[in-house]
């Protein structure tokens, strides 16, 4: 796949997260009949995307800790094969992120007085 192919790809993916982003807010506010808005805000979002930072190489950061945090979350005890695909990590990467999250969460003891 050529990088315009994946260009266009990521801008395709855009417009259909703004759509669904938009529709699901819709929805929470209870304004559902909005007539074409989720679709055309999606076109417009990606057409400026591509206007202002076409052909630039653009680094998107994630935000690891949410990340880690949604990793934690969807764990069952038996799915880190899943996990680990689903978040395109290796295996040993999700036993770690799982081991970290425990003991961030872990509840500190509480140290009593001696007197």
């Amino acid at each position: 796949m050529s990088s315009s192919e994946r260009g266009c790809e990521l801008l395709k993916d855009v417009q259909i997260t703004v759509q669904a982003t938009v529709e699901q807010e819709l929805r929470i506010r209870g304004m559902v009949d909005m007539s074409g808005l989720p679709e055309n805000l999606g076109r417009v979002v990606s057409s400026r995307l591509a206007e202002e930072w076409g052909g630039q190489l653009v680094y998107i950061p994630m935000n690891i800790g949410r990340r880690n945090a949604r990793i934690y979350d969807q764990f069952t005890g038996d799915n880190v094969h899943d996990l680990a695909k689903k978040f395109r990590l290796s295996v040993q990467r999700v036993y770690k992120i799982i081991a970290d999250e425990r003991a961030r969460r872990r509840m500190p003891q509480l140290n009593l007085p001696l007197d």
